[in-house]
């Protein structure tokens, strides 16, 4: 049970490696998203700083211009007087323009300084949300780098259970360690223990109304359908016994070598697992015939009992499955009458008590000694 719980673990640890590969994608993404944003926020910075030197050298511009037409202004008051009236309106009327001419130019440097005034404003608020989302970004991509570096090293540490437990399951394999449940088969035991339950809640319900009219009573009823499980539980450990022991002298026997196996030939602990899983694996295949061979050997007729038969065949079917795993999953067929009702053990039938007056339905182990798989059904009293 400790070897299942930790493949479990191995379970849930591969998953979580998938979930943390897809958040390491997840996380480089983002960190080159942000770094294209900062990228882009540089870019903007530069393009704002080439404007706004733009406009200071316009204003530098208009400020030299207009102390130009100040100095031409001043020297045509200083000829003034040396001059005649046509030439004094002449200069009036240039003055004038000229005094226009400056009141533009002041609007115009008035605007410029608003303009630049406004895009320092600006520029500066800008710089300082930039330079916020840039500390931001840079803080995220830390943390991220942190993240990934911390997932990184449960990575690695996952990866190295992975190899440690497939280090102890292959030894435990080896060392014919049968507490592994092979999570790929259909019929292993913990599929087998489902299926002996639905058993009975199906097939034996059914078959219990034909047991009950053809012995007349409620208890020889239930023993009978308890006793045919019990003949075919020993049944199909015999076939199987039978079987294995066919498939090891097909294997070390040579066409046309009339038989003979070498005697020096031994089956290691690799070779026996290998036997036995192939043993396995062709189980399903021969339900069927098993079935028909009990049929055929206790000379049964279901004409008037279909309902018999189709239980008796369900029963074939799961205790020739439960005998090709290794060791045999078993029945626990003990003696419980009149002994305490055990209900760890079992679940009760009609009656309940203290004390056990018959078994209906018998509790599945593991293996001989084994946990419990499934549990049975009592009567008490």
């Amino acid at each position: 049970m400790h070897c299942i719980k930790k493949v479990e673990e191995l379970s849930s640890k591969l998953k979580e490696f998938e979930d943390i590969k897809t958040q390491l994608q997840n996380a480089k993404k983002r960190v080159e998203e942000k770094e294209k944003q900062i990228q882009e926020m540089i870019k903007e910075k530069t393009n704002i700083e080439i404007e706004k030197n733009k406009l200071e050298n316009e204003c530098e511009s208009i400020r030299e211009q207009l102390k130009i037409s100040k100095r031409q202004l001043e020297g045509l008051k200083k000829n003034s007087s040396n001059s005649d009236e046509s030439k004094n309106n002449n200069l009036k009327a240039e003055k004038d323009n000229l005094d226009e001419k400056l009141r533009q130019s002041e609007n115009q440097v008035t605007v410029k300084e608003h303009e630049i005034k406004t895009l320092k404003e600006e520029h500066g608020k800008m710089l300082e949300i930039k330079d916020k989302k840039l500390r931001q970004s840079m803080e995220q991509i830390k943390a991220k780098e942190r993240e990934i570096k911390t997932l990184k090293d449960e990575h690695g540490q996952t990866i190295k259970k992975k190899d440690d437990l497939s280090m102890v399951v292959g030894a435990n394999i080896i060392s014919d360690n049968l507490n592994i449940p092979d999570l790929s088969d259909e019929n292993r035991p913990t599929k087998l223990s489902e299926k002996h339950c639905e058993l009975y809640d199906n097939e034996w319900t059914d078959a219990y109304e034909e047991a009950e009219k053809e012995f007349k009573t409620e208890e020889k009823g239930i023993a009978h359908l308890y006793k045919t499980l019990q003949d075919i539980s020993d049944f199909c450990k015999k076939k199987s016994v039978e079987h294995e022991e066919n498939i090891r002298n097909s294997i070390m026997t040579l066409p046309n070598s009339s038989g003979a196996r070498p005697k020096s030939a031994k089956i290691g602990a690799i070779n026996q697992h290998q036997l036995r899983e192939v043993r396995k694996s062709f189980a399903p295949m021969l339900v069927e015939s098993v079935f028909q061979n009990y049929v055929h050997e206790k000379k049964l007729n279901f004409t008037k009992k279909e309902n018999t038969g189709k239980f008796i065949k369900k029963c074939v079917e799961i205790c020739w499955l439960m005998n090709s795993q290794n060791p045999p999953v078993i029945f626990d067929t003990s003696d419980v009458d009149g002994k305490s009702f055990d209900v760890d053990k079992f679940r009760t039938y009609t009656k309940t008590g203290k004390l056990v007056d018959y078994v209906v339905w018998p509790p599945m182990l593991l293996h001989k000694g084994g946990p419990m798989l499934c549990k049975g059904v009592a009567q008490g009293k």
